[in-house]
């Protein structure tokens, strides 16, 4: 009886997870990474960044990094980790834009009116070797509270959108990435800068952006970065660079259905486009951009992708791609609380069926 019932036990245990410890994966940068550093977030020039918000921004980082336990320490810039062995992630980023929004309208009006947001582009760093680990693009939002909320509680709003971004991209495998749109770095000399200009786009007229895009794409542009200005615009950074011969087109996809949007990646990476990395948002409807490029021999890329509203969700979907052979290669906040995050893995490619 006592065999039987142990043998019950072992068996409850194994079907949910009870006693069982999860098995750390040495291959995360979660396992790399046991410590963080938060250091100052800058802001862009241009943007009208209240001073008194950005003294806080840092301390609230710390506070909640602290609370969530992700890392055995938080570190102040400089500090030094417990053990000096331990290898040290390294947070900061740049502030982008701030919307101030209102305060009467949230709470007057409702339904998005007035709504305070921060966006950011925030970098993981390996504070040893300098060597960028984690890009992301964050948004911030605030859009309700007590009497309307007070606007500066947005900076808590990103503070929280910055940690669960850092809690799922640390399960990401720190494989060396080779994302279309990652050019090499310029020099630093005034002469070897690289021509740069910038597209605007809105969820309304993405026919004719996606145009404009792929006539600047001829011209030998490549995006280099893609930002979020609000739930129905976003900046495109394109830089020219290098051989502006090879030939590149740009692939814009929006849908109100997770499900649909998958389904189009996958449709067009058999067409040999690949996702161009932190391209994934909201854009009045679920958005990426594809790119097309001189494919690799015999090589096509797979692509699954989740939305969720629990953290817990999105990281049990992660593991399970990831054992499957996918590649953790971006997360995005939407809708305030939605969470999407999408896969990548190569496979071999699929060659069309002929009829004799």
């Amino acid at each position: 009886m006592r065999r039987l019932l142990a043998a019950c036990l072992m068996l409850d245990c194994a079907a949910y997870g009870i006693s069982q410890p999860r098995t750390p994966d040495p291959s995360t940068i979660q396992e790399r990474y046991r410590a963080i550093e938060v250091n100052s977030f800058e802001v862009e020039a241009g943007v009208d960044f209240p001073p008194h918000y950005f003294a806080r921004l840092q301390g609230e980082l710390i506070k909640q990094l602290q609370e969530k336990h992700l890392f055995e320490a938080v570190l102040k810039p400089d500090e030094q980790p417990p053990r000096a062995e331990m290898p040290v992630l390294r947070l900061t980023g740049v502030v982008t834009k701030f919307k101030e929004g209102s305060r009467a309208k949230r709470y007057f009006v409702g339904f998005g009116a007035g709504t305070s947001q921060i966006f950011a582009h925030a970098r993981y760093i390996d504070r040893e070797s300098g060597q960028t680990v984690i890009e992301a693009e964050v948004i911030g939002t605030l859009n309700g509270g007590l009497f309307g909320g007070d606007t500066k509680n947005v900076i808590h709003q990103f503070a929280a959108s910055v940690v669960t971004t850092t809690q799922l991209m640390l399960l990401k495998k720190p494989v060396a990435e080779k994302a279309v749109a990652v050019l090499p770095a310029s020099t630093g000399n005034a002469a070897d800068a690289p021509e740069q200009t910038t597209l605007e786009i809105t969820h309304s007229d993405l026919d004719a952006r996606q145009k404009v895009l792929n006539d600047l794409a001829e011209k030998g542009f490549r995006i280099v970065r893609y930002a979020s200005t609000s739930s129905k615009s976003a900046t495109i950074t394109l830089e020219k660079r290098g051989d502006a011969s090879q030939e590149h087109k740009y692939l814009m996809m929006q849908t109100q259905l997770p499900g649909t949007l998958q389904k189009e990646l996958n449709k067009a990476a058999a067409e040999g486009y690949r996702l161009v990395p932190h391209t994934l948002g909201f854009l009045k409807g679920y958005f990426l951009i594809a790119e097309k490029g001189a494919p690799a021999p015999g090589v096509q890329y797979e692509y699954r992708l989740h939305v969720t509203m629990r953290v817990s969700s999105a990281e049990k979907n992660v593991r399970e791609d990831q054992a499957q052979g996918f590649v953790l290669i971006d997360t995005s906040q939407v809708q305030n609380s939605m969470h999407m995050i999408v896969l990548e893995r190569e496979i071999p490619r699929q060659m069309p069926v002929t009829l004799d």
